[in-house]
C-alpha cells in the first residue's frame, strides 16, 4: 500500500504529516506549533497536553532516518509561543 501522495513530480506528502522530496533527500515538516496547549491554558481555554518538544524532536529525527533525509526544513512555526 502506498503510503504518499505524489503532488507533482518529486514533491510527495506521505502518512506520517511530512513532505518529502526523494530526490534532493529533503524532508519539510510544517507548523508544528510545540506549546499550543500551553498557550491555551494560559489564555483560561483547555486542551490535553500534547506531544512534549523532547518526543516531538524524537519523532521528526525518526522520520529523517526512516527516509535517509540529508536536511529537514522546518517551514512556518516550530514553536507556538515564545513565552511558553
Amino acid at each position: 500500500m502506498q503510503r504518499w501522495l505524489e503532488l507533482e513530480h518529486g514533491i510527495r506528502v506521505t502518512g506520517e504529516g511530512l513532505a518529502w522530496l526523494p530526490a534532493q533527500r529533503v524532508m519539510v515538516v510544517a507548523d508544528v506549533h510545540l506549546g499550543y496547549d500551553l498557550a491555551a491554558r494560559r489564555r483560561g481555554g483547555y486542551l490535553p497536553t500534547t506531544t512534549s518538544g523532547e518526543a516531538a524532536g524524537a519523532r521528526i529525527v525518526a522520520l529523517a532516518a526512516h527516509y535517509d533525509a540529508d536536511h529537514i526544513v522546518v517551514a512556518g512555526d516550530l514553536r507556538h509561543s515564545t513565552r511558553d
